[in-house]
């Protein structure tokens, strides 16, 4: 799975931040999806989060530890910057941490992903934990516009059910999804699914302590043959909305075949709020 792919699996997730109330209409549900497509949402400049990943491909080992800010936000988008943090001992035996040079993005205001075609289904209780979660259930379909065109194609369009309900806050609520895109044009067609199977899990980042509800997800394309699968803590706490996850990928075209398993998890983080009046 390349960063493309990773990027798209988890713009997949994390873009799916709101939840719709049993009284809210389609058109109210698809507006407030819309309106929340952020993925530093609740957050100011100034605010920063730090990850650190590892992999593992064949016999080669990696990890990295990297550090994101947000410097800005105005009407073009946010402005967000990335430095590679460094690890070291010094003669004391302590730890010094160093930053490398910073590297400066943008995620553009305009939305890349929109939802269409809302549709109801008959309500379902989705079971977590030995319990019976009763939710209401909304077959849609939406696109991801690529900031620039990947292998000839503009856009990603995927069809998704999804079972949400109040009582969930991570995720906007969502409880399960199920899916299949077709995107012949860069990885072939798709299937995925995800599940929550635990609420009020407890991480540690830094001084601070966080609650997470669990999800397990998998993916499979016939393109590329690959398959993944994994598990993601969310939690409204954090940027991006996932304080930790793993994964692991099989893949390859004919004889080629590779395995792939990533941890990422936040070693820390500052949110600043807005001031209030």
């Amino acid at each position: 799975m390349t960063t493309r792919h990773l990027a798209c699996a988890l713009a997949t997730l994390a873009f799916l931040t709101s939840a719709a109330r049993s009284e809210e209409s389609l058109e109210e549900l698809k507006a407030r999806l819309q309106k929340n497509w952020e993925p530093w949402k609740g957050c100011e400049p100034g605010s920063w989060f730090q990850t650190r990943s590892k992999s593992k491909t064949g016999t080669s080992d990696t990890e990295t530890e990297t550090r994101q800010t947000l410097v800005s936000r105005d009407e073009k988008g946010l402005t967000v910057e990335t430095r590679t943090v460094k690890r070291k001992t010094d003669e004391q035996g302590d730890e010094v941490v160093e930053f490398g040079d910073p590297t400066n993005s943008t995620i553009p205001a305009a939305q890349q992903l929109t939802y269409e075609n809302l549709k109801e289904l008959p309500r379902e209780a989705v079971e977590v934990e030995g319990k019976k979660i009763d939710c209401r259930v909304i077959e849609l379909e939406y696109v991801y516009k690529y900031p620039q065109p990947v292998a000839g194609q503009t856009e990603w369009r995927t069809k998704m059910t999804c079972w949400i309900s109040p009582v969930v806050k991570e995720m906007g609520g969502i409880v399960k999804t199920e899916g299949d895109s077709d995107n012949q044009g860069m990885m072939g067609a798709q299937s995925f699914d995800m599940k929550m199977v635990a609420a009020g899990k407890e991480v540690k980042i830094g001084d601070a302590t966080v609650k997470c509800s669990v999800y397990k997800y998998g993916n499979s394309t016939g393109k590329e043959e690959m398959t993944s699968a994994g598990e993601l803590w969310m939690s409204e706490d954090v940027p991006f909305g996932y304080a930790k996850m793993k994964m692991q990928s099989n893949y390859g075209v004919g004889a080629s075949k590779m395995h792939m398993e990533m941890e990422t998890e936040i070693t820390g983080m500052e949110i600043v709020k807005a001031k209030t009046e």
